[in-house]
C-alpha cells in the first residue's frame, strides 16, 4: 500500500507499479519495502525518485525477476552489491540513475538476465569479462558512459544477443569478439576508439537491421556480403577510414538510411566512376 510517507509493505505483492506514482517528484522509497519478500516485479522507472534508494531492502527480495529503477535523479552511487545477489533477475534496468564506478565482476552471477541496461550513467573502467557468463542475454545497453579498454573476451559466448549498444564510451581494439553473434539485430558502437576491420562474418548476419559504427578508426575492406545477405535498414559508417566501395551495401532492398564514410570519400566515389545505380533504392543518404 502507499501511505503518506511513501510505500509501506504488506508482506506480499506480485507487481509494484512505479508508473502509478510517476507524477510524484522528490519522493523516496522507505526501507519498509523490504517486508515485500515475495516481490517479483519492481517497476519504478522514471518515477521521480530522488536522493538515495534503500538498496539493502532488496536483500529480502530473492525472488525478484524484474527490476526497473532507471531515469531517476539519485545521488551518485556505486553499482549496488545487493542487486548482484538477485540471481533470479531476468530484466535489470539501471539506466540514467547516476551510477559511478565500475561494473563489478559479480555481474556474471546473474545468469538468468535477458535484458541489461546501464546506459547514461557515469560508469568507468573496463567491461568485465564475466559479462560473457550471461549467455541468456538478448539486449545489452552500455552507451553514454566512460568505459575503456577492449571489448572483453567472452562476448562471443552471448550467441542469443540481439541488441548490443555501447556508443559514446572510450572503447578500443577490434570487433573480433562479436563475429560469432549472428543473432544481432542492432549493433551501435559509435563514438569510441575502435579500430581494425569490420569482421567478414558481419556480412553473414542475416538478421542485422541496424549497424552504427561511426566516429571510430575502422579500416577496410567492408565485408563483401554486407547488405546483400543482411536485412540492413540503417547503416552508419561515417568518420572512419573505410574504403569508398559500397555497391554491395546499397544492394540491400530494405536499406533506408545510409551515412557515407566521409565527405572525402563521397568525392572520391564520384571520381572513381560515380555513385552506383543501386543507391536509388536507398531512401535517405
Amino acid at each position: 500500500m502507499v501511505g503518506s510517507g511513501g510505500v509501506v509493505g504488506t508482506g506480499f505483492l506480485v507487481i509494484f507499479y512505479g508508473f502509478a506514482v510517476g507524477i510524484l517528484v522528490g519522493w523516496s522509497v522507505p526501507a519498509e519495502i523490504s517486508s515485500l519478500s515475495q516481490l517479483q516485479y519492481l517497476y519504478l522507472d522514471g518515477s521521480g525518485l530522488s536522493q538515495t534508494f534503500p538498496w539493502k531492502s532488496l536483500q529480502n527480495m530473492t525472488g525478484l525477476v524484474q527490476l526497473y529503477l532507471g531515469n531517476n535523479p539519485f545521488n551518485p552511487f556505486p553499482f549496488p552489491k545487493e542487486v548482484l545477489q538477485l540471481t533470479n533477475l531476468t530484466w535489470l534496468y539501471l539506466s540514467n540513475c547516476s551510477i559511478h564506478g565500475t561494473i563489478p565482476a559479480e555481474i556474471g552471477n546473474l545468469k538468468e538476465l535477458i535484458y541489461l541496461r546501464l546506459w547514461g550513467n557515469n560508469m568507468t573502467g573496463k567491461i568485465p569479462v564475466e559479462i560473457g557468463n550471461l549467455v541468456n542475454l538478448r539486449k545489452l545497453s552500455l552507451s553514454l558512459n566512460s568505459f575503456i579498454g577492449k571489448l572483453p573476451v567472452g562476448l562471443r559466448n552471448l550467441t542469443k544477443l540481439k541488441v548490443f549498444h555501447s556508443s559514446m564510451n572510450n572503447l578500443e581494439g577490434d570487433l573480433s569478439e562479436l563475429r560469432f553473434l549472428n543473432n544481432l539485430v542492432s549493433l551501435r558502437l559509435c563514438e569510441n576508439e575502435l579500430s581494425g576491420q569490420v569482421p567478414a562474418e558481419f556480412g553473414e548476419f542475416k538478421k542485422l537491421v541496424n549497424l552504427s559504427l561511426c566516429y571510430n578508426s575502422f579500416t577496410g575492406p567492408l565485408p563483401q556480403n554486407l547488405g546483400s545477405s543482411a536485412k540492413l535498414y540503417f547503416i552508419k559508417l561515417s568518420m572512419n577510414s573505410l574504403p569508398a566501395k559500397f555497391h554491395r551495401i546499397c544492394a540491400s532492398k530494405v536499406l533506408a538510411f545510409f551515412f557515407f564514410p566521409s565527405l572525402y570519400y563521397k568525392t572520391r566515389i564520384v571520381r572513381l566512376g560515380g555513385i552506383p545505380e543501386s543507391v536509388d533504392s536507398v531512401l535517405y543518404l
